[in-house]
């Protein structure tokens, strides 16, 4: 199965093309530019993948919580390619694409991620655990909310051995982690989707 994935919810625009042998990234900071490059970065990977989008089984893009205009580009973008190309397309949480990236790379099993939402103070933040299968899963809900109002999951507070990445931990480290009531194993706090 060939599968494009892309974000852009966030400063980074981010596409992956996943094939049956391999899979082909590309992941560049770029602030308020997604729309100019996520097509011509699109084209770029099918061509390294040589693919064209045809051959294209699937369409995935992050449907958010992020940018505004940013979740809004991956949304127009997949809906038109999916349309042209007669392709399904599924929407997924970008917070959920980080927590699934976070397991992967480091094989923890509670994650917990923490976006600047750069407004008013304000973060995205979201619970995950990872079951015996490597699926990460959302425990309660995703939260838009000041650091200082995070929801604590219950089953959070049984399970102090957690992971965290998002880059709302490098503003708000100390507010979270006083709201939490202890610290996370590890911090990656520059990740974003």
């Amino acid at each position: 199965m060939n599968i494009l994935a892309f974000d852009t919810s966030s400063q980074a625009c981010s596409i992956a093309i996943s094939t049956a042998e391999t899979i082909h990234l590309h992941h560049q900071i770029v602030p308020r530019q997604q729309a100019q490059l996520l097509l011509p970065a699109i084209h770029a990977l099918l061509h390294t993948s040589s693919l064209t989008l045809n051959d294209l089984d699937l369409i995935i893009y992050g449907r958010g919580p992020g940018s505004f205009t940013g979740n809004r580009i991956a949304a127009c973008t997949a809906q038109g390619l999916g349309y042209a190309l007669q392709k399904p397309i599924l929407p997924i949480s970008s917070l959920a694409g980080l927590a699934q990236a976070m397991f992967l790379t480091h094989q923890c099993k509670q994650l917990l991620i923490a976006i600047d939402a750069h407004h008013e103070g304000k973060i995205y933040w979201a619970y995950y655990q990872a079951d015996h299968q490597g699926y990460a899963s959302l425990v309660g809900e995703e939260q838009t909310c000041l650091p200082d109002f995070i929801k604590v999951n219950q089953a959070l507070t049984q399970h102090n051995d957690c992971y965290v990445t998002g880059d709302a931990w490098i503003k708000y480290k100390e507010i979270l982690i006083e709201r939490l009531g202890f610290g996370p194993i590890f911090i990656e706090a520059e990740s974003l989707p």
